[in-house]
């Protein structure tokens, strides 16, 4: 979809017309919520399962995203064409890298996370 929008926006830029994109990240809305389950039970329903996915330490909220839109509609955004905006805390670029607790920036989990207790070997 990014490629796509660059080389369209490359073709009509010409005629004025400019092709974005928005690419958010973890939002959750009320049918986001129902499509995992609506359980509660998502690791990124869980503050830490937040704070250690996403770098700004929090989900998206849905003005987060509105206000991109609002932006690229505006004229605030007259001369911007074929980009793709990521209102996503951090996430594109962390690139799957975890801010894990005690542990920092790893593309992994820490071993104690995998350690299982005893009681369950």
């Amino acid at each position: 979809v990014e490629q796509f929008a660059r080389t369209l926006a490359v073709e009509v830029a010409p005629d004025g017309i400019r092709v974005n994109n928005i690419a958010p990240d973890y939002t959750p809305t009320p049918n986001l919520l129902k499509a995992g389950g609506g359980d509660g039970a998502s690791p990124m329903s869980d503050p830490a399962g937040t704070r250690i996915a996403i770098p700004m330490g929090r989900a998206g909220q849905v003005t987060d995203i509105s206000g991109c839109a609002v932006f690229l509609a505006s004229g605030l955004s007259s001369y911007v064409t074929g980009t793709t905006l990521h209102p996503d805390g951090g996430t594109f670029a962390s690139s799957g890298w975890f801010n894990w607790p005690d542990a920092g920036w790893a593309n992994h989990p820490p071993s104690h996370v995998l350690e299982r207790p005893e009681s369950d070997q």
